[in-house]
């Protein structure tokens, strides 16, 4: 079962983006990265801090971090 930890927003270039962190017993940490309600993509994130995940989200956010489908 996950569970919802944090959904961030930001609006980009006439876009909006979201990313949805959930937490799980098994797997870790994973996002849900969506562009105007559109799902993206899905990433895992096993062994990793909530910190390490968070800054994932910024960084997609600012450009830096590109989603290979």
């Amino acid at each position: 079962m996950k569970r919802l930890v944090d959904t961030q927003i930001k609006e980009s270039g006439g876009a909006v983006l979201k990313a949805s962190i959930y937490h799980t017993e098994e797997d870790g940490f994973s996002i849900d990265y969506l562009i105007n309600n559109e799902a993206v993509k899905t990433e895992q994130f096993s062994g990793k801090s909530i910190f390490y995940v968070e800054d994932a989200v910024e960084n997609w956010f600012s450009g830096i971090k590109i989603l290979n489908s």
